[in-house]
């Protein structure tokens, strides 16, 4: 089985938490430097190329190492000076969903399933298109990846307790 980006990141998490010691890797293009300090995972990512990575692209980073509202910080390292470093930066309450069965929607393009928790009263919806070749997850108004929405689906933040960043373009991804 190929490793994903997330299975890396939560492998030098462990690494990092066994050993006290900054774990380093690079995956796809991408290097990592997790370390763990205080309790806290922090994330250090950067490119060979000579260009940042975008605060989009640290956002999806941090998504994969299991922050809720990764926080992008400008951050030098011994290994690169234009490293980004991420951090977790939600400290609100999270909730453990409790959904009855999903109801089942069936349109003419798309079709899904639509969930809401019985406490916190946060909505999910999976759809998916007709044709098999796309698929959306939402988690209350903000569109996930995958991966994510599995696992927020479980255990997440309540309705309104995430805020757009400036690279959203205005608007909730």
């Amino acid at each position: 089985m190929i490793p994903t980006r997330p299975d890396v990141l939560h492998a030098l998490a462990a690494s990092a938490q066994a050993s006290g010691q900054a774990a380093l890797c690079e995956f796809g293009g991408q290097h990592f430097k997790v370390v763990r300090r205080q309790g806290r995972i922090l994330v250090g990512a950067w490119v060979d190329a000579p260009r940042r990575l975008s605060d989009r692209e640290c956002e999806e980073i941090g998504e994969d190492a299991g922050f809720y509202d990764p926080l992008v910080i400008r951050f030098t390292f011994v290994e690169c000076a234009t490293a980004r470093l991420i951090v977790e930066g939600y400290t609100g309450p999270l909730c453990d969903h409790e959904c009855p069965l999903p109801a089942h929607f069936d349109g003419k393009n798309t079709f899904g399933d639509i969930a809401k928790c019985i406490k916190c009263g946060v909505t999910m919806i999976a759809s998916q298109s007709r044709r098999g070749k796309h698929q959306e997850f939402g988690y209350d108004t903000w569109g996930l990846r995958r991966h994510i929405y599995l696992a927020w689906k479980r255990r997440g933040p309540p309705p309104g307790a995430l805020q757009p960043r400036a690279h959203h373009g205005g608007v909730q991804p």
